[in-house]
């Protein structure tokens, strides 16, 4: 069987149509979970800090993203692979690309970012709409930079979203492959519950470090929609440290999870190829960014194929 699903020749016009309505079906659900999952997040973060009570804004903010990005995690988990956040996103995609050097798969990754970008302005939309229509940043919940205790300059906040970013990208493709080998029940593995609860204390641990110094964006998309829907009202010069930064974060913890992952399963068995082609009449996608790919093949599991 073929990539994308489409079968070797000499297979009927039928079973063609078959695997290309069915690969169709699941691309429009990959996406619409993203986007749904995605607008939870975004709503419930943004929320929680334009409507925080004085006093308890870390707290408030932490909890309530960390409590969103869980809930959307298992909402999407076990169809899109939960990014919502395209930092992670980015970190997916240079996993595949390195693991698997499959370049041409680039474009599932953008399916991704679309989702993203329109799951984050629908929630910045839910936000304006609770929030009494205040179309401004603050109105809108967006991350600034602290100036208590001491005023935060730009290079510190931009240099905070990275490292938290890639923190939190760093944690979800360090636990990713350990989530499909539970499925084997291998030395290493972890179901998806234990890394939703993994990535909900981390989360709730980054945004506690930087809510008083950057704000905590760590999402990229989420800072564009509300550049978009706050339009024409006034952008903030410094716009750039809540979307490169994040972006900046999420590729090199990406590279860094991958590092690990090889030096720890060098010469064992705790993550196995998958079979280059599922047996008909099963479809064979390309694996979706997070939850079926990309693999990593160890030295010793090549011997064993």
């Amino acid at each position: 069987m073929g990539v994308l699903g489409r079968p070797e020749k000499g297979n009927n016009n039928f079973y063609v149509k078959d695997l290309e309505k069915r690969r169709n079906v699941y691309i429009i659900t990959t996406f619409l979970y993203e986007t749904v999952a995605t607008m939870l997040v975004t709503a419930l973060g943004l929320a929680s800090v334009a409507t925080a009570p004085a006093g308890l804004a870390t707290v408030h903010h932490a909890f309530s993203e960390g409590g969103a990005y869980f809930f959307g995690f298992l909402v999407a988990v076990l169809v899109s692979g939960a990014h919502l956040n395209s930092a992670i996103t980015l970190g997916m995609w240079l996993l595949d690309l390195i693991a698997n050097r499959r370049l041409m798969r680039f474009w599932i990754y953008l399916l991704y970012f679309l989702a993203q970008y329109v799951g984050a302005v629908l929630g910045v939309l839910l936000v304006w709409a609770i929030n009494n229509g205040t179309r401004t940043f603050p109105g809108l919940g967006a991350p600034v930079l602290g100036t208590v205790p001491v005023i935060v300059t730009n290079g510190t906040g931009f240099a905070v979203e990275a490292i938290l970013s890639g923190l939190l990208t760093f944690a979800f493709v360090f636990t990713y492959p350990m989530m499909l080998a539970s499925a084997d029940k291998s030395r290493f593995h972890m179901p998806y519950f234990i890394r939703a609860l993994v990535l909900l204390f981390a989360l709730i641990a980054f945004v506690f470090v930087g809510h008083t110094v950057s704000g905590a964006g760590l999402s990229p998309m989420r800072y564009l929609a509300v550049m978009t829907v706050s339009a024409g009202t006034g952008v903030p010069s410094n716009w750039w440290i809540w979307v490169f930064g994040p972006f900046a974060g999420g590729a090199v913890g990406a590279l860094l999870a991958l590092l690990m992952l090889w030096a720890l399963v060098a010469g064992s068995d705790v993550i196995k190829e998958a079979p280059a082609a599922a047996p008909e009449p099963t479809l064979n996608l390309i694996p979706p960014a997070a939850y079926q790919g990309p693999t990593i093949v160890t030295a010793t599991a090549r011997r064993h194929h």
